[in-house]
Protein backbone atom coordinates (compact mmCIF):
# COMPACT_ATOMS: atom_id res chain seq x y z
CA UNK A 1 0.00 0.00 0.00
CA UNK A 2 2.83 2.57 1.08
CA UNK A 3 4.62 2.08 -2.70
CA UNK A 4 1.29 2.68 -4.07
CA UNK A 5 0.86 5.91 -2.20
CA UNK A 6 4.49 6.59 -3.02
CA UNK A 7 4.01 6.05 -6.84
CA UNK A 8 0.79 8.19 -7.00
CA UNK A 9 2.41 11.13 -5.07
CA UNK A 10 5.43 10.87 -7.56
CA UNK A 11 3.40 10.93 -10.93
CA UNK A 12 1.52 13.59 -9.82
CA UNK A 13 4.67 15.63 -9.41
CA UNK A 14 6.03 14.38 -12.60
CA UNK A 15 2.97 16.03 -14.00
CA UNK A 16 3.02 19.33 -12.18
CA UNK A 17 6.54 19.70 -13.39
CA UNK A 18 5.28 18.35 -16.59
CA UNK A 19 2.63 21.15 -16.81
CA UNK A 20 4.66 24.23 -15.38
CA UNK A 21 7.21 23.70 -18.35
CA UNK A 22 4.34 23.48 -20.80
CA UNK A 23 2.78 26.59 -19.12
CA UNK A 24 6.46 28.24 -18.83
CA UNK A 25 7.02 27.48 -22.98
CA UNK A 26 3.97 28.59 -23.90
CA UNK A 27 4.56 32.30 -22.21
CA UNK A 28 8.23 32.49 -23.66
CA UNK A 29 6.73 31.96 -26.41
CA UNK A 30 4.19 35.06 -25.91
CA UNK A 31 7.47 37.18 -24.68
CA UNK A 32 9.24 35.91 -27.59
CA UNK A 33 6.47 38.08 -30.19
CA UNK A 34 6.00 41.12 -27.37
CA UNK A 35 9.70 41.46 -28.20
CA UNK A 36 9.32 43.35 -31.60
CA UNK A 37 6.51 45.35 -29.48
CA UNK A 38 8.45 46.68 -27.01
CA UNK A 39 11.56 47.81 -29.52
CA UNK A 40 9.55 49.28 -31.92
CA UNK A 41 8.03 51.10 -29.62
CA UNK A 42 11.20 52.63 -27.65
CA UNK A 43 12.61 53.48 -31.08
CA UNK A 44 9.60 55.25 -31.82
CA UNK A 45 9.65 57.23 -28.61
CA UNK A 46 13.64 57.49 -28.91
CA UNK A 47 13.12 59.07 -32.47
CA UNK A 48 10.58 61.47 -31.50
CA UNK A 49 11.32 62.23 -27.53
CA UNK A 50 15.36 61.95 -27.67
CA UNK A 51 17.03 65.60 -26.51
CA UNK A 52 13.77 67.33 -26.19
CA UNK A 53 11.80 68.01 -22.77
CA UNK A 54 8.58 70.44 -24.13
CA UNK A 55 4.78 70.35 -23.32
CA UNK A 56 2.32 71.14 -26.07
CA UNK A 57 1.12 74.71 -25.77
CA UNK A 58 -2.93 74.91 -25.03
CA UNK A 59 -5.48 77.62 -24.43
CA UNK A 60 -8.83 77.78 -22.64
CA UNK A 61 -11.56 79.03 -24.54
CA UNK A 62 -14.60 81.47 -23.36
CA UNK A 63 -16.64 78.57 -22.13
CA UNK A 64 -13.61 77.13 -20.79
CA UNK A 65 -12.84 74.44 -22.62
CA UNK A 66 -9.17 73.41 -23.73
CA UNK A 67 -7.86 73.35 -26.68
CA UNK A 68 -4.31 72.47 -28.03
CA UNK A 69 -2.88 75.47 -30.26
CA UNK A 70 -2.08 75.21 -33.80
CA UNK A 71 0.77 74.22 -34.69
CA UNK A 72 3.07 76.88 -35.40
CA UNK A 73 1.80 78.57 -32.18
CA UNK A 74 4.03 75.54 -30.32
CA UNK A 75 7.54 76.15 -28.92
CA UNK A 76 10.27 74.82 -31.31
CA UNK A 77 10.96 71.89 -29.17
CA UNK A 78 7.46 71.23 -29.29
CA UNK A 79 7.15 71.41 -33.23
CA UNK A 80 10.23 69.63 -33.53
CA UNK A 81 8.65 66.92 -31.12
CA UNK A 82 5.24 66.93 -33.71
CA UNK A 83 7.71 66.54 -37.05
CA UNK A 84 9.48 63.47 -35.80
CA UNK A 85 6.17 62.18 -34.17
CA UNK A 86 4.37 61.08 -37.13
CA UNK A 87 7.50 60.97 -39.82
CA UNK A 88 8.28 57.73 -41.85
CA UNK A 89 10.51 56.01 -39.14
CA UNK A 90 7.77 56.23 -36.71
CA UNK A 91 4.98 55.19 -38.72
CA UNK A 92 7.21 51.70 -39.63
CA UNK A 93 7.53 51.45 -35.94
CA UNK A 94 3.89 51.46 -35.69
CA UNK A 95 3.42 49.04 -38.43
CA UNK A 96 5.62 46.64 -36.38
CA UNK A 97 3.65 47.23 -33.58
CA UNK A 98 0.34 46.31 -35.11
CA UNK A 99 2.63 42.88 -36.54
CA UNK A 100 3.25 42.18 -33.11
CA UNK A 101 0.09 42.84 -31.34
CA UNK A 102 -1.83 40.74 -33.90
CA UNK A 103 0.45 38.07 -33.28
CA UNK A 104 0.24 38.49 -29.38
CA UNK A 105 -3.72 39.01 -29.87
CA UNK A 106 -3.63 35.54 -31.67
CA UNK A 107 -1.35 33.61 -29.34
CA UNK A 108 -3.34 34.15 -26.45
CA UNK A 109 -7.15 34.65 -27.33
CA UNK A 110 -8.04 31.40 -26.27
CA UNK A 111 -6.97 31.92 -22.78
CA UNK A 112 -8.16 35.14 -20.88
CA UNK A 113 -5.58 35.62 -18.14
CA UNK A 114 -2.81 35.38 -20.72
CA UNK A 115 -4.80 38.20 -23.05
CA UNK A 116 -5.81 40.21 -20.20
CA UNK A 117 -1.64 40.28 -19.17
CA UNK A 118 -0.48 40.58 -22.70
CA UNK A 119 -2.66 41.88 -25.22
CA UNK A 120 -4.37 43.64 -23.11
CA UNK A 121 -1.78 45.87 -21.67
CA UNK A 122 -0.26 46.25 -24.82
CA UNK A 123 -2.90 47.37 -26.72
CA UNK A 124 -3.77 50.05 -24.29
CA UNK A 125 0.18 51.10 -24.85
CA UNK A 126 -0.43 51.16 -28.47
CA UNK A 127 -3.73 52.99 -28.21
CA UNK A 128 -2.34 56.05 -26.60
CA UNK A 129 1.01 55.84 -29.09
CA UNK A 130 -1.36 55.50 -31.71
CA UNK A 131 -3.28 58.68 -29.73
CA UNK A 132 0.17 60.41 -29.87
CA UNK A 133 0.84 59.28 -33.16
CA UNK A 134 -2.27 60.93 -34.79
CA UNK A 135 -1.90 63.99 -32.30
CA UNK A 136 1.61 65.02 -34.00
CA UNK A 137 0.03 64.23 -37.56
CA UNK A 138 -3.27 66.98 -36.51
CA UNK A 139 -3.12 68.35 -33.32
CA UNK A 140 -6.97 69.24 -33.88
CA UNK A 141 -7.62 65.26 -32.90
CA UNK A 142 -6.92 65.91 -29.51
CA UNK A 143 -10.48 67.15 -28.67
CA UNK A 144 -11.17 66.38 -25.40
CA UNK A 145 -9.05 66.56 -22.31
CA UNK A 146 -8.38 62.38 -21.71
CA UNK A 147 -7.12 62.99 -25.11
CA UNK A 148 -4.67 65.84 -23.89
CA UNK A 149 -4.29 64.43 -20.93
CA UNK A 150 -2.85 61.05 -22.53
CA UNK A 151 -0.62 62.88 -25.11
CA UNK A 152 0.91 64.84 -21.94
CA UNK A 153 1.49 61.61 -20.46
CA UNK A 154 2.79 59.51 -23.47
CA UNK A 155 5.88 62.42 -23.51
CA UNK A 156 6.29 62.52 -19.55
CA UNK A 157 5.47 58.86 -18.66
CA UNK A 158 8.04 56.75 -20.65
CA UNK A 159 10.00 55.11 -17.76
CA UNK A 160 6.29 53.95 -16.66
CA UNK A 161 5.19 52.70 -19.88
CA UNK A 162 8.65 50.90 -20.81
CA UNK A 163 8.64 49.12 -17.25
CA UNK A 164 4.87 47.87 -18.71
CA UNK A 165 5.88 46.92 -21.66
CA UNK A 166 9.54 44.96 -20.33
CA UNK A 167 7.46 43.12 -17.69
CA UNK A 168 5.85 41.09 -21.15
CA UNK A 169 9.75 40.49 -22.99
CA UNK A 170 12.01 37.86 -22.50
CA UNK A 171 15.05 38.48 -21.19
CA UNK A 172 16.96 38.88 -24.50
CA UNK A 173 14.43 41.51 -25.42
CA UNK A 174 14.38 43.54 -21.60
CA UNK A 175 18.31 43.69 -22.29
CA UNK A 176 17.07 45.44 -25.67
CA UNK A 177 14.66 47.70 -24.84
CA UNK A 178 17.20 48.60 -21.75
CA UNK A 179 19.96 49.91 -24.16
CA UNK A 180 17.51 51.65 -25.74
CA UNK A 181 15.99 53.01 -22.79
CA UNK A 182 19.71 54.33 -21.85
CA UNK A 183 19.85 56.22 -25.37
CA UNK A 184 16.32 57.88 -24.23
CA UNK A 185 17.40 59.90 -21.34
Amino acid sequence: MDSTYLLAYGMMMVLIVIAFIVINQAHQKIRRMCDPFGIAFAEAANHTLSGLSCKPATETLEDGAVRMLPFEQQSPEMQEVLRRGCDAYVRERHETMQNALRQVLEATKANSRQNKFYFGVLNEIYRVNLLFFNGCHDLSTLADEDDRTEFGLYIDNQDFIRGNISKRMTTAGQKQLAALWGRHD
